[in-house]
């Protein structure tokens, strides 16, 4: 009786482990007043967009959020590359991570802009970033969706240190505003999970 009743509370508290939410560390919201496009597969294939953020505290960055369109036609074809770049005198110099996600997931905000759906876009990074304190970044997400639509990211409501590529990330020039994110910080394992997994080794024990 008391090792059935050890293991299920064991179950219990690694599910509730897995369902943990990661804390957002930096946010622009969308003011959806315009999209840039950022899509290596589209009509414009040597642009891209990138802005900066910075963080109070060394944080390992696990997942970025962006809101953007398809347009015109809102076709989706999530193909993102990730890049993150050191600051070179407020624009991006150095790449210091680039990859595809290992998850993405695309939602409809129900917000229409530009005549088609605006989307929120959350991306697993393959490997954590570890974005150190006080220390300026750009984030520089790219879409390849193919000659569909054409992937745009939606302008934020914050400062105008954007910036923007003709050349493929050749060389940088600024764009006057700054682009949508959420990044989130790699979950740590709670407390209550650990104590869950104490039990079940408890229980094996007693046998």
């Amino acid at each position: 009786m008391n090792r059935r009743g050890i293991f299920a509370v064991a179950g219990l508290c690694l599910g509730i482990a897995g369902v943990a939410q990661a804390a957002v560390v930096f946010e622009q919201l969308p003011d959806y007043g315009n999209a840039y496009f950022s899509d290596a597969g589209g009509n414009y294939p040597f642009q891209a967009i990138a802005d900066n953020f910075g963080l109070s505290s060394n944080t390992a960055i696990g997942s970025v959020g962006v809101w953007g369109v398809y347009y015109p036609n809102n076709i989706l074809a999530d193909n993102f590359t990730v890049k993150i770049y050191a600051d070179a005198f407020g624009a991006p110099g150095t790449l210091l991570y680039s990859g595809a996600p290992t998850s993405t997931n695309s939602v409809d905000t129900g917000v229409d802009a530009f005549g088609v759906d605006v989307y929120e876009t959350t991306m697993t990074l393959a490997a954590p970033f570890n974005a150190a304190a006080s220390t300026q970044y750009w984030l520089s997400v790219v879409n390849s969706t193919g000659l569909g639509s054409d992937w745009g990211w939606v302008t934020a409501t914050a400062d105008s240190a954007g910036a923007y590529t003709l050349d493929s990330g050749g060389s940088w020039s600024a764009l006057g505003t700054s682009s949508s994110m959420r990044l989130y910080e790699v979950p740590a394992p709670s407390s209550l999970a650990l104590l869950g997994l104490g039990g079940l080794i408890a229980g094996r024990r007693r046998r």
